[in-house]
């Protein structure tokens, strides 16, 4: 499994949400992590939701495709909200 992202964007989310998409990469490592379908934003792709934790314990909402030979594209990153934490935490 590869990753794959556009820099510019990268870089914006790190200003957004403090999260660059590197870092964001190491929440597929999770394997406890939540992924669900994301119904309403998948009219011209299939993209997902993720809830899953990296190393320092943060708990992050990774939204993602997935290309061609099992890459995946990262699209947006940011820390989990406390409910989302909530939903992760419960399903431990």
């Amino acid at each position: 499994m590869g990753f794959e992202w556009d820099e510019r964007k990268s870089r914006a989310n790190l200003a957004k949400h403090g999260i660059d998409f590197h870092t964001a990469s190491l929440a597929f490592d999770d394997p406890f992590a939540l992924t669900m379908r994301d119904e309403s934003h998948s009219d011209e792709e299939n993209r997902f939701i993720m809830l899953a934790a990296i190393d320092t314990g943060a708990i992050l909402f990774v939204v993602f495709t997935v290309r061609a030979q099992d890459v995946i594209r990262l699209i947006s990153a940011r820390a989990a909200t406390r409910r989302e934490r909530a939903i992760y935490e419960e399903a431990q």
